[in-house]
């Protein structure tokens, strides 16, 4: 039986300028929504290397690809690799996972990542989740928290996304303060009606819930129907002339 699995990758590399504390609190929140229900794939200090590794071990297997951390429109930020790099250009990761053709979801829960939103689309990715600005490390945090919240409690991708969404807005009643660490509300914030957007390539993308990526049990009583019906075991009493 194929055993399906959620990819959580986390980068917080400790030479950049804004460290993300909120990044442990979240990937231990989601281990714990995800517990007992998807095998988990934890990458807390996730390098490209170790993104493909996780890919080629669970061939076929993973359906959820998050990655929390610093991004932009072009690219995520991981950790060094043994040659020193750090990016992860989306042109050329959502290639590779779109390739992968087992992703059902990626949530790129990052700064300002929706210019990425289209590259996986493209790449046959049937849902992204993505930030439309720069996001606070704790904003970031409760929305992850929140969606898979409602997503293991048995919700589909689309109700989970609006629960959230809901969830947000209750904590965070002026949107200005979603958007920056600043708390000077003298600048009008740039039009957004929510600092999260859900991209599905179709209706039914969003209906997906997580049990229906489990394959069903067999019913009991499948191995002793069969030897009733073609005799199996009793090969001395069978008439063979």
């Amino acid at each position: 039986m194929t055993v399906p699995a959620v990819l959580l990758a986390a980068a917080n590399p400790l030479d950049h300028s804004v460290q993300l504390p909120g990044l442990v609190q979240e990937q231990q929140a989601l281990l714990d929504h995800f517990s007992g229900k998807i095998e988990v794939l934890s990458l807390p200090l996730a390098t490209l290397p170790g993104i493909v590794a996780r890919f080629n071990d669970h061939p076929g297997r993973i359906r959820i690809f998050h990655f929390a951390g610093h991004a932009n429109g072009r690219s995520i930020l991981l950790e060094p690799d043994a040659s020193g790099n750090t990016s992860g250009l989306a042109q050329g990761l959502a290639a590779y996972i779109g390739q992968q053709q087992s992703v059902s979801l990626v949530f790129l829960n990052g700064c300002a990542t929706r210019d990425q939103i289209k590259l996986f689309m493209d790449s046959g990715i049937p849902a992204v989740i993505a930030t439309t600005r720069p996001i606070q490390d704790d904003i970031a945090r409760q929305f992850a928290t929140d969606f898979y919240g409602s997503f293991c409690a048995g919700k589909n991708i689309q109700t989970a996304f609006d629960e959230a969404t809901s969830l947000l807005h209750t904590r965070h009643a002026d949107p200005r303060q979603i958007y920056t660490r600043d708390l000077g509300l003298d600048e009008q914030p740039e039009t957004a009606s929510s600092p999260y957007e859900l991209h599905l390539s179709s209706t039914g993308a969003g209906n997906v819930r997580l049990e229906d990526w489990k394959e069903p049990e067999k019913p009991a009583g499948t191995i002793q129907q069969a030897n009733n019906i073609y005799n199996i075991g009793h090969i001395d009493n069978a008439n063979f002339s």
